[in-house]
């Protein structure tokens, strides 16, 4: 019964945990290096999700999703403000970002 509710939940507590560390490191390395971690843990977090071999493997993996998408939502409302093609290109993420949330429900 846990299991499945901690698989779910999993990805939303990684990424409210990670955005903390969002405003020291875009302050250290600015909002580009904040963007380029944040796109990195989602690739590897879909990478590990994808050839997930056990349920550990796929919790981390979904621990690195929601890292990813933590890093990157704070430095998200401050870009959409100062450029309209990158608010475009984001609309087309955000489905990515929310699939893997939708295909973990139904297997669950």
């Amino acid at each position: 019964m846990l299991l499945p509710l901690l698989q779910l939940l999993c990805s939303p507590i990684a990424g409210a945990f990670f955005t903390f560390f969002t405003g020291p490191v875009s302050r250290i390395g600015g909002r580009k290096l904040v963007m380029i971690l944040g796109g990195a843990f989602f690739c590897i977090g879909a990478i590990l999700c994808a050839f997930a071999q056990d349920l550990a493997m796929l919790i981390i993996g979904r621990v690195c999703l929601g890292a990813g998408v933590g890093f990157a939502n704070q430095v998200c409302s401050a870009m959409c403000g100062q450029n309209l093609q990158f608010a475009a290109t984001l609309m087309c993420v955000v489905p990515i970002c929310i699939l893997p949330i939708c295909c973990t429900a139904t297997t669950v």
